[in-house]
């Protein structure tokens, strides 16, 4: 089996497909010693994009056409707000079930991350796969018990938006 290259060359071996599950890269052949062709090996290098390693290497334009592919489809939901005095502690306990439930509930939910501003303010956001799937979402969060009990932590909604991705540079 051919070794594999380090993952800060990942973005070098890119290969675009229809959409980001379909970006490949070429990390080894993933072949057996005896097989008589190799089999393509999946590798998670980010939490938003898996990877599909080849033994082939693509031409370069295939590396700002898998970065486009990826920013074609997806959505981020930015949402800013306050949290009760105190909640802290259980908004961050809480956290793993409600995102849990709601990737059960919405499984275009490709990522997730909440930021602590330095006003005290707080920023959630999170990656949908598209714009359709993040209006889904909105519209049904409460229906989630986990969502609706984690919500309670919250004083004040400062802003809710939604912005599509129109470039996007994944990060290994």
């Amino acid at each position: 089996m051919a070794a594999a290259q380090p993952a800060a060359d990942i973005h070098s071996c890119l290969s675009a497909g229809p959409g980001a599950e379909d970006v490949a890269g070429v990390v080894g052949d993933g072949a057996e010693p005896d097989s008589p062709a190799p089999r393509p090996q999946v590798i998670n290098v980010s939490p938003m994009i898996n990877f599909r390693s080849t033994p082939t290497t693509p031409s370069p334009y295939a590396v700002s056409t898998a970065r486009a592919n990826l920013a074609i489809m997806t959505t981020m939901e930015l949402a800013t707000f306050r949290i009760h005095d105190g909640a802290e502690e259980a908004l961050l306990a809480e956290r793993p079930a409600m995102l849990a439930a709601l990737r059960t509930a919405h499984p275009a939910c490709l990522a997730a991350y909440l930021t602590k501003n330095d006003d005290g303010t707080w920023t959630d956001i999170i990656l949908w796969r598209t714009r359709t799937d993040a209006d889904e979402s909105a519209r049904t969060i409460m229906d989630i018990p986990e969502c609706a009990a984690w919500f309670r932590h919250l004083s004040e909604t400062l802003s809710m938006r939604h912005a599509d991705v129109t470039h996007a540079w994944p990060t290994h």
